[in-house]
């Protein structure tokens, strides 16, 4: 993370944007402005529908209301109005234990520093602009120009750029992961699953749960006999508009040893959906669906093969969103623990340069030691 400052006096930084507030989250405050309480967003939808309204005010330059003062007070709610008026309520189901890509963070910090400065509370619901009084236009106003402040400020805007850096690093990474694993054995057996949940981006599943339930996983590969010969792993977790919070797995094994990866990949999906969800996650199997990619860089890969290597190493930057795939980052995670989560992982990485004993290995004339593995691979060949 970088020292993007949001504010002239005190040289904060995004991570501390939102933990002055030390906010906790209140379903009784949300229920009170909601008409039926079984309508309650699943956390990843939730930040999906703060995003696209924060899209849509930095877009218009309207207020949330406008005050005619002809014969007493008389409100105008606008369309920017309306869409506060249905957003507002879900800042009352997220707390500063978190950090939060910008637009969310703009849209709490707006609402909480308002709600905050002029002790603003909810007394009644506000459904509908005929239960809109003066002081509730005055709050949903500030808030809206809260959040058009924020956006000009150097916090915000840099936050683009600082997740392309770090999906290019993170790029780099899984390709020399990758280069590496494939160089071990003359046959690696790669499987990709993805992890998700029931219901997607409605599924009423926190980062924390999905998270906690991802390392509970990641346990099994220490000792799970489905993961015996397993040379090594890469994972990353995302936040989908449709699938909510999901995992892009990556299994690597030793291809001497383990074939059917077909069969591979449903055996560890059900230890997903069964054993650590409790039946609550669902998995999507890549292997089993391997004709509707253009180009394979899952199943057998043999070393000595340069096309079918590269075509993986290429393939497999997708977790991490780098080489190619580096302007596809709508997946990113819009919320995560503070301290204690990553967003992108592998295993140990084996030393390429090691000696093998034994009858010499086939060569591998892709694996360039020392080559920068970017969005431009051909000239490995």
């Amino acid at each position: 993370m970088f020292g993007d400052i949001w504010s002239e006096h005190g040289g904060r930084t995004r991570t501390l944007l939102l933990s002055d507030f030390e906010q906790e989250s209140s379903k009784k405050g949300f229920n009170q402005l909601e008409q039926d309480r079984q309508d309650m967003p699943g956390q990843a939808e939730m930040l999906i529908r703060i995003e696209k309204f924060v899209d849509y005010v930095m877009k218009n330059d309207s207020p949330a209301y406008r005050f005619r003062r002809r014969v007493g007070v008389e409100l105008s709610e606008t369309r920017v109005g309306r869409r506060v008026r249905k957003t507002f309520p879900l800042h009352f189901l997220l707390d500063s234990r978190h950090t939060y890509s910008e637009k969310p963070a703009a849209f709490l910090r707006a609402c909480w520093q308002v709600c905050r400065l002029y002790a603003f509370e909810i007394n009644r619901p506000v459904r509908d602009r005929y239960d809109v009084d003066a002081r509730y236009a005055e709050m949903m106003n500030m808030i809206v120009e809260t959040i058009r402040q924020q956006a000009k400020e150097g916090w915000f805007r840099r936050c683009v750029h600082d997740r392309r850096f770090q999906a290019r690093c993170n790029g780099e990474r899984a390709a020399s992961y990758v280069a590496a694993v494939l160089n071990q054995y003359a046959k690696t057996e790669i499987i990709r699953l993805d992890f998700g949940y029931i219901g997607g981006a409605s599924a009423h599943v926190t980062i924390d749960r999905a998270w906690s339930d991802f390392e509970d996983f990641l346990q099994l590969l220490d000792y799970h006999p489905h993961f015996k010969h397993l040379t090594g792993y890469m994972w990353s977790i995302e936040q989908g508009e449709d699938k909510g919070y999901h995992m892009h797995v990556v299994f690597f094994f030793n291809g001497s040893e383990v074939c059917q990866d077909i069969v591979k990949g449903r055996f560890i999906g059900e230890l997903w959906e069964e054993r650590v969800t409790q039946g609550r996650g669902n998995y999507y199997n890549c292997n089993q669906h391997i004709d509707r990619y253009s180009r394979v860089g899952i199943g057998t890969i043999h070393r000595a093969n340069a096309e079918e290597c590269l075509n993986a190493i290429r393939c497999l930057q997708y977790l991490s969103k780098g080489g190619e795939f580096l302007d596809r980052d709508d997946q990113y995670l819009r919320i995560k623990h503070k301290g204690r989560m990553h967003t992108f992982g592998t295993g140990q990485a084996p030393d390429v340069t090691m000696v093998r004993r034994g009858r010499p290995a086939s060569a591998a004339p892709w694996l360039g030691i020392g080559q920068s593995w970017g969005t431009d691979m051909d000239s490995v060949v």
